[in-house]
């Protein structure tokens, strides 16, 4: 049976899309009964049992009392305390945050979900893009092999940080399976009318409300587009 360590750190306190991919992969391999899941949580307890739902034969929680905050300087200036100090030894330890403890001997496989800091900075504060970079570099250092959350992702790191190809998986983000066509659509398109007033033709943006999304582009799109067309211009995230 293949062990494999799962750092759980973003299900706790990652942002919303990190926590989504999370809690969705992890779901997902749960249902594989030929691995040994071993998850791995800082300073939290009980957590899969409110995030996710799994039988507990092949898998083991290891809850380290100890704050992140305390131990990533650690990780960053001696590469100390490794995982496998806390964990037993495992085949592939996989990381969804930018610092996580190193390894001895177990293979790393770290997902990177964009480049945006180093495409567009401009779009980003700068304390952001220095925490960004900083992240990055620590990944690419402890990492074995990365996952690209899409072909452009995989070529901006080779592109701009001149990462080999061959560390590199590409591995699209899935549709969790809460979304699903409906029986009853047009039953369910008259109630989201009636709540969010949805009576024109419409634009539908759907992410983050943020300036590296270039949202002030949408609306200058939209703004030429609108005297020609009678949509209305839909924004969720």
């Amino acid at each position: 049976m293949n062990n494999v360590a799962i750092d759980m750190s973003p299900v706790v306190h990652g942002s919303r899309a990190v926590k989504r991919c999370m809690v969705c992969a992890v779901n997902e391999l749960i249902n594989h009964t030929d691995i040994n899941l071993n998850l791995l949580y800082f300073d939290y307890k009980h957590q899969s049992e409110k995030y996710l739902k799994h039988q507990k034969e092949h898998i083991n929680e290891r809850i380290i009392n100890v704050p992140l905050r305390l131990l990533i300087p650690f990780w960053k200036r001696f590469s100390w305390p490794h995982l496998e100090a806390l964990l037993n030894e495992c085949d592939i330890f996989y990381v969804n945050e930018f610092y996580f403890p190193p390894t001895k001997k177990s293979l790393v496989l770290a997902t990177i979900h964009g480049l945006a800091y180093k495409i567009i900075p401009d779009k980003i504060p700068s304390k952001n893009v220095k925490a960004f970079r900083k992240g990055l570099y620590y990944i690419l250092e402890h990492a074995d092999y990365l996952v690209a959350v899409s072909e452009t992702t995989k070529n901006e790191l080779i592109q701009f940080i001149d990462v080999n190809p061959k560390r590199i998986y590409v591995v699209t983000h899935g549709v969790d399976k809460q979304f699903r066509h409906l029986q009853d659509q047009e039953e369910v398109w008259h109630r989201l009318k009636s709540i969010f007033g949805l009576n024109h033709p419409y634009i539908l943006y759907v992410g983050a409300i943020g300036m590296h999304k270039n949202i002030m582009g949408i609306l200058s799109a939209y703004e030429i587009l609108s005297r020609e067309f009678p949509h209305h211009i839909v924004m969720a995230g």
